[in-house]
């Protein structure tokens, strides 16, 4: 595989992508007062499920057709959902349990 330099378009593109993440842990934090984090995941995802719903709906794609790929998807996010409450469960008496929302 070769590699090639970040074109005009690819170089502020990554640029704007850091400062919004960067921001993004900004914002979370000053909101930490009023929303917990768990809160604030809840919105975070609302918000990115519009965003993909919007590009698809502009795009003309078709995201929510039966391909086959269901179980698949299921079985990813029961294994999520698993991890996260052993995660949580092993932390929840812990002082790490603040920080490791934010990791």
């Amino acid at each position: 595989m070769t590699t090639r330099p970040l074109d005009r378009f690819a170089a502020p593109l990554t640029l704007v992508l850091c400062m919004v993440w960067g921001f993004n842990q900004v914002v979370a934090k000053a909101a930490l007062a009023e929303i917990g984090p768990i809160g604030q995941t809840g919105v975070r995802s609302a918000i990115g499920v519009v965003c993909v719903v919007l590009y698809a709906a502009l795009t003309k794609r078709r995201i929510f057709r039966v391909d086959g790929s269901e179980a698949a998807g299921l079985f990813a996010g029961v294994l999520f959902t698993a991890e996260f409450i052993a995660l949580y469960e092993s932390l929840r008496w812990t002082t790490a349990s603040r920080a490791t929302v934010f990791i």
